[in-house]
């Protein structure tokens, strides 16, 4: 979780919350390493928005990319992430950076999944779309409506999708009798 530009860790183990980056390091969208030893987080306190990794042993911070980062995942020795202000899925690997996907609107920038090989994003009007690394191909996983806002989360096993609709509000009538409360 974060708050005004610091970042916390809750333990749910021991329910105790620990501060792992400074409110001074401006931190925002955050993405624990798949080992969770390294967290990469969204900054300006370059003056733009860029991507930094924070290494939870060592408590360096390092600044991953140049030409902008807003949200990112590692990814075999590089950086898949997407951009605050300007559409595309971007890889940096071994410095260079390459747009993977041009039409990766920027609804994306925070609502877009890294599983294995695959990510999982977002195309207004059309649906929920995952894109092999591997293959460099993409396919549409499930069709949107006229409610679906944009807002999913892909199941660690990516065979089930949990997304938000936003529905008109409904006046429904509920009944209960009071001597059941006592």
């Amino acid at each position: 979780m974060k708050k005004k530009g610091a970042l916390y860790e809750l333990n749910l183990l021991t329910n105790k919350v620990n501060t792992l980056i400074t409110a001074e390091h401006k931190a925002y969208v955050a993405n624990y390493s798949q080992d969770d030893k390294n967290i990469i987080y969204s900054s300006q306190k370059s003056g733009q928005w860029q991507l930094w990794l924070f290494n939870k042993t060592t408590l360096i911070h390092t600044q991953l990319t140049q030409y902008g980062g807003y949200s990112g995942y590692q990814y075999q020795g590089g950086l898949i992430y997407s951009k605050r202000n300007q559409a595309g899925l971007w890889r940096l690997f071994e410095g260079k950076e390459t747009l993977l996907i041009k039409d990766f609107s920027n609804i994306n920038w925070l609502n877009f999944q890294l599983i294995e090989d695959n990510v999982y994003f977002y195309r207004k009007g059309s649906g929920i779309w995952r894109y092999n690394l591997t293959a460099k191909e993409a396919e549409k996983v499930m069709k949107s409506n006229h409610h679906f806002i944009n807002q999913f989360h892909i199941n660690s096993a990516q065979n089930a999708i949990l997304f938000a609709e936003l529905k008109p509000i409904q006046g429904d009538v509920q009944g209960f009798v009071i001597h059941d409360m006592l």
